[in-house]
């Protein structure tokens, strides 16, 4: 989903986005920690001018989640747990993929095994073999040179996520 912009006076302006957030996980104090720390989390990013505030919404259960989706609730991120009582994170996943829907996600959880991990990343594959225009749209905007220092840094700083880190020389 592309999140609707609110209209600027002028180009100079920047864009102002609200990204929707939404966590599945059983442990209602860590959602509620999370809450607190992403509706106060803005971002701007000078290169395309664009303001990005965040809101949140958190499920204590897979099937609230998939209730919520299946009255039309949209998410931009999904933060979801692997354990939860019912309706676990992997088969909320299934669900997602069944119904169609590319949704970034991050897993969380307490109880990671390498097996989980490669059948969570290979039910992700599936159902979406190629990144969105969008994240790729947005990821090249916020770093747009991050594939040109990442090739001078060293192999094992090379594998992290986000934008290069600065090295001091």
């Amino acid at each position: 989903m592309i999140p609707d912009a609110a209209p600027r006076e002028s180009l100079m302006d920047p864009q102002q986005v609200t990204l929707q957030v939404v966590m599945v996980d059983d442990e209602e104090a860590l959602c509620q920690g999370v809450r607190r720390i992403i509706e106060r989390y803005k971002v701007h990013v000078a290169d395309v001018l664009v303001d990005a505030a965040y809101t949140f919404r958190y499920f204590t259960s897979g099937e609230d989640f998939l209730l919520y989706l299946s009255e039309g609730g949209e998410i931009d991120l999904l933060l979801l747990d692997l354990k939860l009582p019912g309706v676990g994170g992997m088969d909320v996943l299934d669900a997602l993929k069944s119904q169609g829907r590319e949704v970034l996600t991050i897993m969380i959880t307490a109880y990671a095994t390498f097996e989980t991990a490669v059948k969570a990343s290979a039910s992700r594959r599936a159902s979406s073999p190629k990144k969105s225009a969008r994240c790729a749209s947005i990821s090249s905007r916020c770093w747009p040179t991050s594939s040109r220092r990442r090739s001078t840094r060293s192999r094992a700083t090379s594998t992290s996520c986000g934008p290069p880190r600065k090295t001091r020389t």
